[in-house]
């Protein structure tokens, strides 16, 4: 028997299993919540750029599971939101522009417009 007790999200009002005190967010809900407060880092990190486009969380979101969930370069899950033309090279702030890297491809891809995308 599972412990816990099913709540109702309060963004989107999916049930999901919960055993603390009153959470008031499925795990999804929760996850697109950070990624409104990556993509706001990414914008801001673009306006000092001057770059064009705003990115939103569930965007974010919708690249994550499109592209596989892994870095697009050796595989590794634990990945970060790259721009595939760098912001300094003039490239924009869509998501049209970002692929899934992890941190050791990202640092390596550097300051080029490699695009993992297409292979």
């Amino acid at each position: 028997m599972r412990k816990g007790k099913i709540y109702n999200c309060f963004n989107c009002n999916d049930e999901f299993w919960g055993n603390s005190v009153k959470p008031k967010y499925c795990a999804r809900c929760r996850y697109i919540t950070a990624l409104i407060s990556l993509a706001q880092v990414h914008n801001g990190r673009a306006a000092k750029f001057g770059a064009n486009g705003k990115l939103t969380g569930k965007e974010l979101f919708d690249a994550y599971h499109a592209q596989g969930r892994h870095c697009l370069c050796c595989g590794d899950p634990d990945i970060v939101y790259d721009h595939v033309i760098p912001l300094s090279m003039g490239g924009t702030n869509t998501i049209d522009n970002i692929q899934l890297l992890c941190s050791k491809c990202n640092r390596r891809k550097c300051k080029q417009a490699t695009d993992y995308r297409i292979q």
